[in-house]
């Protein structure tokens, strides 16, 4: 709705030309879409995700899935890790207190590959939050040292998000809508 109200952050999320006629606005500044402009430090969570069935896929130590049950007002929280277990969670993110996190969202699912997503239940917002493969170092795929070449660990990390879209757009629901946040350099 956000993009067809003429918002041109929204407009270039959802697509890459414009209609015959009718091209895209120049793009902007994530921050100046109507729907997260707000006086208080942060989006207002509650605005992009309040009474959604929300879904949050490659969180790694649940601390955005934790922040988004504190602050989004969601009607459901559904938190997804590749990490086979908690056990396993908890091992690899040491220090933090991820069964605490756990216990604050509505459904944790392990083991939950963003490329190939399965679930029984379709969603209003899909979100990954700053989607990039691991490399064997514990780095990922975009940081300075990384190991791998820039430009393939770009094409890999491009290929990922073009995956997790496509198995995600069956499980939205009408109206849904995939929030992707990425790093810049």
């Amino acid at each position: 709705r956000c993009a067809l109200d003429g918002c041109a952050v929204c407009a270039h999320r959802i697509c890459q030309h414009g209609a015959p006629g009718r091209p895209l606005p120049p793009p902007q500044r994530p921050e100046s879409c109507p729907r997260v402009v707000d006086e208080s430090p942060g989006p207002d969570l509650g605005q992009l995700y309040g009474g959604c069935r929300v879904l949050t896929v490659g969180d790694g130590d649940l601390s955005f899935s934790v922040a988004l049950a504190e602050r989004g007002e969601c009607a459901s929280l559904t938190a997804s890790t590749l990490e086979p277990d908690l056990e396993t969670l908890q091992r690899e993110y040491d220090g933090l207190d991820v069964r605490g996190h756990a216990r604050r969202i509505d459904d944790v699912r392990y083991g939950v590959d963003a490329r190939r997503l399965s679930f029984d239940e379709s969603f209003d917002r899909i979100v990954f939050n700053f989607p990039c493969l691991p490399v064997s170092d514990g780095k990922d795929g975009n940081s300075e040292g990384s190991g791998k070449a820039d430009a393939s660990a770009i094409e890999e990390n491009k290929a990922l998000v073009r995956a997790f879209v496509r198995s995600a757009v069956p499980l939205l629901a009408p109206g849904g809508e995939i929030h992707v946040a990425h790093k810049t350099k």
